[in-house]
């Protein structure tokens, strides 16, 4: 799974020393995220939940992030923060009103994981998050 799901993180952009931010809950998902991005030569790294928007901000913006992959049940912690060009949501289904990034989202298995999380429209610009909560949760 790890290795399709690197090939789709490859499909989108992310290259070998690219930083990408992981805003997720303690799931079996934190892993195969973690370990797909270390296959394909990424940095992966933690923002917590505890943390504050602005903390989030600055996190993404002093590493440099070039993706981000958050949890549903996170989304609110990155209300009003800029974010990274790339964004992916695990689970829930593709809405157009609802996305990090207000643009949308399509199907995670479009990033080669037959199980779950969906990515957000992959566009080249960053954005604001101004409202982001989908209310979705893990369907295995």
């Amino acid at each position: 799974m790890s290795e399709s799901l690197a090939a789709g993180f490859r499909a989108l952009g992310v290259r070998r020393g690219d930083r990408v931010a992981l805003l997720i809950r303690n799931l079996p998902e934190f892993h195969v995220v973690d370990l797909a991005l270390v296959r394909l030569g990424a940095v992966p790294f933690s923002l917590y939940a505890t943390s504050s928007p602005e903390k989030h901000e600055y996190a993404l913006t002093d590493s440099d992030a070039v993706a981000i992959v958050v949890d549903p049940a996170m989304l609110a912690g990155l209300t009003g923060v800029h974010l990274p060009a790339h964004r992916i949501q695990l689970d829930g289904e593709p809405d157009p009103g609802k996305a990090v990034d207000g643009q949308g989202s399509a199907p995670w298995a479009s990033l080669g994981s037959s199980r779950a999380p969906t990515p957000m429209t992959s566009s080249r610009s960053r954005g604001n998050c101004e409202s982001s909560t989908s209310g979705s949760s893990w369907h295995g």
